[in-house]
């Protein structure tokens, strides 16, 4: 699974893979759900000397956790 988030005019977004970015809004410094869709779980990043490390994305009784992968430049 996949998670690309995005910071783009002051706003957090995120998108499963190749899906359509959902707008984020805050429920407190790190962690966020969709803006407009309240059931469709959590994003709670995990932070190491102030940089995201991962996230541990959280739906009804499961979480999932994830790691951070650098973003890499094609040739």
């Amino acid at each position: 699974m996949e998670i690309n988030v995005s910071f783009t005019n002051g706003k957090l977004f995120a998108a499963l893979g190749r899906q359509e970015p959902l707008s984020l809004m805050a429920l407190d410094l790190i962690t966020f759900r969709p803006l407009f869709f309240d059931n469709y779980g959590t994003l709670t990043f995990n932070v190491e000397a102030g940089k995201a490390v991962g996230c541990a994305l959280k739906h009804g009784d499961s979480t999932m956790q994830l790691k951070r992968e650098e973003e890499t430049k094609g040739p």
